[in-house]
């Protein structure tokens, strides 16, 4: 595995734990996140570092991977991550937490019109 491919999968993991941390703060220790998608108020439960890290994939990353290609997208892809991060990696800046929560609503509206086949993994109650 490349060092790149490998910074990217530790940052996208840190930042799936850290945002998951966030929502547990803010709903007294549940994983839980409350979205707008459109006009349409949506409660995530259980949201899991595993189901954050697949909507970063299955959004942001495969957008920036087709537009700039593998090797440059990765890296792309590390240095924004690493920059949304606190650095000791354990919290989100605020623009990493505005970024999530946009990835998050792309993710949920995607998952709401296919609801049975959406790839990101989430538990959502409408």
């Amino acid at each position: 595995m490349s060092v790149a491919k490998n910074s990217l999968e530790l940052n996208r993991k840190h930042i799936a734990g850290a945002f998951v941390e966030y929502c547990k703060k803010r709903h007294q220790g549940l994983p839980v996140l409350n979205i707008l998608a459109g006009r349409k108020p949506v409660v995530i439960g259980s949201l899991s570092e595993h189901a954050v890290c697949k909507c970063l994939i299955h959004t942001f990353e495969m957008q920036c991977i087709q537009k700039y290609g593998a090797d440059k997208g990765i890296t792309l892809l590390s240095e924004t991550y690493s920059e949304m991060l606190s650095k000791d990696k354990s919290r989100l800046m605020p623009d990493g937490v505005d970024f999530i929560h946009e990835v998050m609503k792309e993710a949920v509206s995607a998952a709401i019109k296919n609801p049975v086949g959406n790839p990101f993994g989430l538990e959502m109650y409408s």
